[in-house]
């Protein structure tokens, strides 16, 4: 476990909704359970970054990228919204959060039912 930093800032995280689908699949949705959260961490003081693979599905960047644009992130939050994105999609995803976890050194925070129902290939 990190030892716990003083932080003289504001929190800072991004909130990162994956494409859990194939992209031509759910164009233009937004996560609405992320969007919410999203306004609740910005109205409770944080400093946050939201990145849905949906709304921006051709130029979203990949969540390292977005960690890196934003400086010094406290925690990436990941929204798996749906349980039914098995195989070869949640690999990618779970490889992703590892290497994310890895490279930029943040805890990684997956929530929704995916997240519950795939916790061992999240790890």
């Amino acid at each position: 476990m990190p030892p716990v930093r003083a932080v003289s800032r504001p929190r800072r995280v991004v909130l990162y909704a994956p494409a859990l689908h194939e992209m031509g699949f759910k164009q233009h949705h937004v996560d609405g359970e992320a969007l919410a959260l999203y306004a609740h961490l910005r109205r409770e003081g944080y400093e946050c970054t939201f990145l849905d693979a949906y709304c921006r599905a051709l130029d979203t960047p990949s969540a390292a990228a977005a960690i890196t644009a934003a400086g010094e992130v406290d925690a990436l939050l990941v929204h798996l919204w749906t349980s039914d994105a098995y195989g070869p999609r949640l690999r990618a995803i779970a490889d992703e959060l590892a290497a994310v976890r890895r490279a930029c050194g943040v805890p990684v925070l997956a929530f929704g039912p995916l997240a519950v129902s795939a916790a061992a290939e999240c790890r």
